[in-house]
């Protein structure tokens, strides 16, 4: 739903994996919305995911959608099978190492999270949800 790494202080990424597109072969799917109040308070980071497209939001504007094609088999739009909703907070890494080594002053780190909502529509339910 939304990435953040510590040295992009203001940006926020929406990154769509999957064995075809990620960064390991540089062929992530991604978006980028730039605010420089990120860090600042809270704020609504939002997915919607449909069966044709997933698309991100911060405070309700859009910055990415990941559109599936017409040719796509399940190694480029795995996101048709059950998944799990995984929160994360992360330290180094690749991309987090990217700017630098990590500053130990800055730990411990926080993740603050009011509330998580997931919402299906009536008529993509099944007899077994």
């Amino acid at each position: 739903m939304m990435e953040h790494v510590g040295y992009q202080t203001g940006h926020v990424h929406g990154t769509v994996h999957t064995r075809a597109h990620y960064w390991g072969n540089r062929q992530q799917r991604k978006g980028r919305l730039i605010n420089a109040a990120e860090t600042e308070g809270f704020h609504l980071y939002a997915m919607e995911w449909r069966p044709d497209r997933i698309d991100f939001f911060v405070d309700g504007s859009p910055y990415f959608s990941y559109l599936r094609g017409v040719e796509y088999t399940w190694q480029t739009w795995p996101f048709d099978q059950p998944f799990h909703l995984v929160l994360n907070l992360a330290v180094g890494g690749n991309w987090g190492r990217a700017g630098g080594a990590i500053d130990a002053k800055a730990l411990p780190q926080h993740m603050l999270i009011e509330s998580v909502r997931l919402y299906q529509q009536a008529s993509t339910l099944t007899a077994s949800d």
